[in-house]
């Protein structure tokens, strides 16, 4: 019976393919195509709460806001300078955007006039964005850089490393790079490396507890800063976790195998959506409905048959 029910989320995942976004009101068990007003082909990499509706950042066609309780989509930034997105970030209703090779945007007034913030930047492959309290860093192929508003330059705070993320925890900024997991705790200042295992492709943060995803496949969760540990799920060989959320008590994480999910913390997993053919890259809780952006396979990694 495990088996037909999965065999079931694997039919209903690969039937939607071409739609971007999907929503479960079920905790992962199961997704409907969200998707009105997105382009078919359009490759989610970032999805960020705004208000009661949602942004969502693509490779390939820009950027979008959802409409209406998250029921039609509309773009937004038609006049940047490029349609990849690499970073997406909003704090008191202003939006923070990189774009793939062109730097950090900045717009106040949903879309319509976009500003660029990249001044002295050595490099604009800007990949991770993040404002605490007034200061805006940047993560980029070259490390973590902070904007001098007033001067209108930006100053190395750590390097060199590749930034993929950035999380705000407990008022310290945790970055997720190549090299491993660092923490500032002192306003973005100073860092210290606080995990090394490889690469990190994300950091999620929840209820108390902070969690590093690695490309490699292993998931670590920390306690209070004190003791860590790996996170057993399967299947697991060449897995790439991509994201990690909490609702209602149940925690789910995104592989290239589909959907997991755990109702203890995270002490045990179940496999509950089976799909090799797309990715969900982020997701959103709006009213308990969980959203999942995806990329469908391609440039993007795929588990070896």
């Amino acid at each position: 019976m495990v088996g037909d029910q999965a065999n079931k989320h694997a039919l209903a995942a690969d039937e939607h393919l071409g739609n971007p976004v999907y929503s479960s009101s079920d905790f992962g068990g199961s997704w409907t195509p969200a998707s009105p007003g997105l382009p078919s082909k359009a490759q989610v990499s970032y999805m960020k709460r705004f208000g009661n509706e949602i942004m969502v950042g693509t490779d390939n066609h820009g950027l979008f806001i959802s409409k209406n309780n998250v029921t039609n989509w509309i773009q937004i930034g038609a006049s940047l300078p490029a349609k990849k997105i690499t970073a997406l970030y909003q704090s008191h209703g202003t939006i923070f955007v990189g774009l793939f090779e062109h730097g950090i945007f900045s717009n106040d007034d949903l879309g319509l006039n976009w500003n660029p913030l990249n001044y002295n930047l050595p490099n604009l492959r800007v990949r991770a964005i993040i404002e605490l309290n007034d200061d805006l860093f940047v993560g980029i192929d070259d490390g973590i850089f902070k904007l001098d508003r007033q001067q209108k330059s930006w100053s190395n705070c750590f390097g060199s490393v590749q930034v993929n993320s950035f999380h705000e925890f407990e008022g310290n900024i945790v970055a997720a790079t190549n090299k491993g997991v660092l923490l500032s705790s002192q306003g973005g200042e100073r860092w210290n490396w606080i995990h090394k295992k490889g690469a990190v492709h994300n950091i999620a943060v929840i209820d108390g507890k902070i969690t590093f995803l690695y490309i490699s496949g292993e998931v670590y969760m920390c306690n209070e800063w004190s003791s860590w540990y790996e996170l057993n799920y399967a299947p697991k060989k060449l897995s790439y976790p991509y994201e990690m959320i909490g609702v209602d008590n149940r925690l789910l994480m995104s592989n290239n195998y589909g959907i997991h999910r755990s109702s203890d913390g995270g002490k045990t997993w179940q496999h509950i959506f089976k799909t090799e053919e797309m990715a969900f890259m982020d997701f959103v809780v709006i009213d308990h409905v969980i959203y999942g952006g995806t990329k469908t396979w391609g440039e993007y990694r795929r588990k070896s048959k």
